[in-house]
Formats: structure tokens, C-alpha cells, sequence
């Protein structure tokens, strides 16, 4: 078995490209690492607090709404102009009837007959 020229070349730089990167991990402090942990959880803090005072001064605008439409309202129907509203008609009194003096019999207007009776007028 033949065994290239540049193999031992490239397995050198292997061995040192990989004990560099080895080498080269960044390793933090305590002090760092409690450091990164604050400014993560000053970061949500400050986002859960945004998040809170959006909620509330939506809930506050829509309250605000209500009350100012329930205001409004209830001037509205205080302004109402009830003053000249016409009052309701009496009821007339019941017309007299007059009597005929002769009582004069009832006939039937017309004299067509109905299909299904026989012989009365209509």
C-alpha cells in the first residue's frame, strides 16, 4: 500500500485546525454568565411591561368609550324638547241616532242567485 506524499500534510493540518478551534471556545466568567442571564431577563421584563401597558390602555380606551357613550346618552335625553308635544285627543262623543218613524221592510239589493243555493236571493 501506497501512501500518498501529501496524506501526513493534510492529517497535520487536520490535527491543528481542530486543536485550534478546541482552543478557541469562548469560556465565560461566572460574572459574564450571570451578566448574559440579567440582560435576558431585563429584556422579557421590559417586554412583559410594553406588553402590559398596551393591554391596559386598551382597556382603559374601551371603558373611556363606554362612559363617554352612557354620558352622551343621558344628556341626549335630558335635551329632548318635551315642552311642545301636543296632548292626546279626547275621545268624541257617541253620535245620536234617529228613528224613522215607519219602519220600512228589508229587501235585497240584488237578485242573483247563488250556485249552491237554490231559489234564494241574494
Amino acid at each position: 500500500m501506497k501512501i500518498n506524499k501529501s496524506f501526513p500534510i493534510l492529517f497535520m493540518a487536520y490535527l491543528f485546525f481542530f486543536t485550534c478551534s478546541c482552543l478557541n471556545n469562548e469560556e465565560y466568567s461566572p460574572d459574564e454568565i450571570q451578566q448574559l442571564i440579567q440582560n435576558e431577563v431585563d429584556e422579557r421584563v421590559n417586554e412583559y411591561v410594553t406588553i402590559r401597558k398596551a393591554q391596559c390602555e386598551e382597556g382603559l380606551l374601551t371603558e373611556a368609550t363606554r362612559l363617554l357613550d352612557s354620558i352622551l346618552i343621558a344628556e341626549a335625553r335630558e335635551m329632548r324638547d318635551t315642552l311642545f308635544q301636543p296632548a292626546k285627543p279626547e275621545r268624541p262623543e257617541t253620535p245620536t241616532f234617529k228613528k224613522l218613524d215607519v219602519d220600512i221592510p228589508l229587501k235585497p239589493l240584488f237578485e242573483k242567485r247563488d250556485s249552491l243555493s237554490k231559489k234564494q236571493p241574494f
